[in-house]
């Protein structure tokens, strides 16, 4: 008898619905397997790749689908990023690839080494660091962004990115900073985000009030700079 879904917090509750309709999705760097759980405890998806690099990571999601009584409708695989995605779903391929929980530079690693393993799978991409970079390595490499979102958990914001192959975009710097959909779309979390992003920025120019020498400047101008987009943004105002 298959036992209630497991509770996801907010940020892997906003993963969840950025899945969408896939039915065949692949968690890359998967962990526990609470996300491939719930996606097939909610019926999204009719399989699921559990896939991270770590044999001992993985362990704790099989035993969690097994318990569940979903690995039946799951694959493992102990691989090195896109590589797990080989086979995996014969013939059709994968409709969605999450990757989440980990820095923005990482990211763009795995996905410059196996972008020729994603066919048409539709990215969902949760970086714990450096968004506005991937933002702008994803506009020039070819990558629509379809979405993206904030949420808070635990104390933090995070933020999570749709992209899937396409003509590629261009965005501003304060697009790939501040987010061009959010920009756009100002959801709810929107404002509580900005301030906290403004007082970072504010922390960050303090701290190098007492530093010296030509980086110092160029990095208190960029730091300048976005504080203005911020501000900027929380008055509704273009900067």
């Amino acid at each position: 008898m298959r036992q209630a879904a497991p509770v996801l917090d907010a940020r892997l509750t906003l993963l969840l619905g950025m899945v969408g309709d896939a039915k065949r999705v692949a968690d890359i760097g998967a962990d526990h397997g609470r996300l491939c759980c719930a996606l097939l405890h909610a019926d999204v998806s009719r399989r699921v790749l559990a896939a991270d690099i770590s044999a001992p990571s993985l362990a704790k999601a099989r035993r969690l689908l097994n318990a569940e009584g979903l690995a039946d409708r799951a694959v493992f695989r102990v691989a090195d990023g896109l590589r797990a995605l080989d086979g995996a779903f014969e013939p059709l391929g994968a409709d969605a690839v999450v990757l989440a929980g980990m820095g923005a530079k990482t990211m763009r690693g795995i996905l410059s080494a196996g972008a020729d393993h994603l066919g048409a799978a539709r990215l969902i991409l949760q970086p714990n660091l450096d968004a506005p970079q991937l933002r702008a390595w994803l506009a020039e490499g070819g990558f629509v962004l379809e979405d993206e979102a904030l949420v808070r958990a635990h104390g933090r914001f995070y933020t999570a990115l749709a992209a899937r192959r396409g003509r590629g975009q261009s965005f501003t710097p304060k697009q790939c900073a501040l987010g061009p959909l959010l920009l756009q779309r100002r959801p709810a979390v929107f404002a509580a985000w900005l301030a906290w992003r403004r007082d970072v920025l504010q922390g960050v120019l303090r701290g190098l009030d007492a530093a010296r020498g030509a980086r110092s400047a160029v990095k208190v101008r960029a730091v300048a700079q976005e504080l203005a987009w911020v501000d900027a943004a929380q008055k509704g105002e273009e900067a």
